[in-house]
């Protein structure tokens, strides 16, 4: 599998004057709502669907993939899921193997992290090919996260020295995007403001 390339876009946002309050709360909440969508996908493993072939073949029985159809991803480049299968059109495989070679290649689709469902099918082209069909769900791809640090060496400092005062809190705000371009490659965006000394 090719390993998945990262940009990242920092921008540090520290005001001369006092900390607006208002402003922060206001980012605050607005990325912990977007953070609390995000985590409201569905994350759990989607199950493997295979439907076996209408003929029963035997195993010295070869089958050529005449073609596979691919349909359901939105952003993802087709090359990039067809690079990352370990089958191809024109392969030939033993009939009685292929419930085991879709399932090998469901995991390395899944282990992508961009699919919420993968499903084979197959179809019987004639007796000696078969048309694999894949369909995806693809997942959302832009995942905001918040970062909130005090000043402050710890809690009990910033509570009991100075009055939990608000304008010495940092806010960090992040946005990764997981597959910018459709071929997996990350974009991180992130800023921080707050206390100045």
């Amino acid at each position: 599998m090719s390993g998945n390339r990262s940009l990242g876009i920092h921008a540090l946002y520290l005001p001369h004057s006092t900390f607006d309050v208002r402003h922060f709360l206001f980012s605050f909440i607005l990325f912990f709502c977007s953070a609390q969508l995000c985590i409201g996908q569905k994350s759990s493993e989607p199950q493997l669907t295979v439907l076996p072939e209408k003929e029963s073949v035997i195993c010295d029985q070869k089958k050529t993939i005449q073609r596979i159809n691919i349909s359901g991803n939105v952003r993802t480049k087709t090359t990039v899921i067809l690079r990352e299968m370990s089958i191809a059109e024109g392969d030939q495989l033993c009939a009685d193997s292929l419930e085991s070679i879709l399932h090998l290649n469901y995991q390395r689709l899944y282990n992508l992290n961009i699919f919420t469902d993968i499903k084979f099918t197959t179809d019987t082209g004639n007796a000696e090919s078969i048309v694999i069909n894949l369909a995806l769900k693809e997942q959302w791809f832009i995942i905001p996260q918040a970062d909130v640090q005090l000043a402050d060496r710890n809690v009990n400092v910033w509570w009991n020295e100075h009055n939990h005062d608000l304008s010495r809190i940092n806010l960090g705000i992040y946005l990764l995007h997981k597959n910018l371009s459709g071929r997996l490659d990350r974009l991180t965006l992130s800023t921080h403001f707050g206390y100045t000394q």
